[in-house]
């Protein structure tokens, strides 16, 4: 009979064990993300963005409920140990992740918040920082190409979020990626209408 290989990381006697405690951690997990929905920061938290990744790809342990909200499986009777061993390890992390948690969330985006003051000036509020992380502009173009935008035409993130909005769904219409110099031309085209109409 073959040995059985011990895993380096994890220390669990059996199968019933080891479900016990991936159970436990998914539990923790899944209080977790209502709490983040609730507190109306999913769209900004790459914990929970990550975990949503993860459903959507179908991956084994990550499911939607019957009430639409995503989270970790708590049936493990179609898992091998290699899956429940695997999501064991990935519930781990998403616990010891600061932005699991509301204050670690609230806690990480003062911290960047701070940063962004430092580096960039205080061209943005905290609500407009925050406002600015959880747009679709960012999520598309990337945080770097809308600093760089904002910078160049010298408008804050509101006087250019309509501007990006468009430039998002003509991007989808017409299957073209655009780049920031072209996002910065758009801004600048739409400041000379603005001006014009005045």
């Amino acid at each position: 009979m073959a040995r059985r290989r011990k895993d380096d990381w994890i220390d669990i006697a059996n199968e019933a064990d080891l479900r016990d405690e991936v159970e436990k951690l998914a539990k923790r997990a899944n209080q977790r993300l209502r709490q983040i929905e609730k507190s109306g920061l999913s769209e900004s938290s790459a914990a929970y963005r990550a975990v949503e990744r993860r459903v959507y790809d179908k991956q084994a342990g990550y499911q939607t409920s019957r009430q639409g909200n995503i989270g970790f499986s708590r049936n493990f009777a179609k898992m091998t140990r290699g899956q429940m061993v695997k999501l064991k390890k990935e519930l781990t992390g998403f616990l010891q992740t600061s932005t699991s948690t509301v204050t670690g969330y609230k806690s990480a985006q003062e911290r960047a918040y701070s940063t962004y003051v430092k580096k960039y000036g205080s061209s943005m509020s905290k609500a407009e920082y925050k406002r600015f992380w959880g747009s679709e502009s960012v999520k598309t173009f990337g945080y770097t190409s809308i600093l760089r935008v904002m910078k160049s035409t010298g408008k804050s993130f509101t006087q250019i979020e309509k501007v990006m909005n468009q430039a998002i769904r003509d991007q989808e219409n017409t299957k073209t990626v655009l780049g920031t110099k072209n996002l910065i031309a758009r801004v600048n085209a739409a400041d000379k209408k603005t001006r014009k109409k005045r």
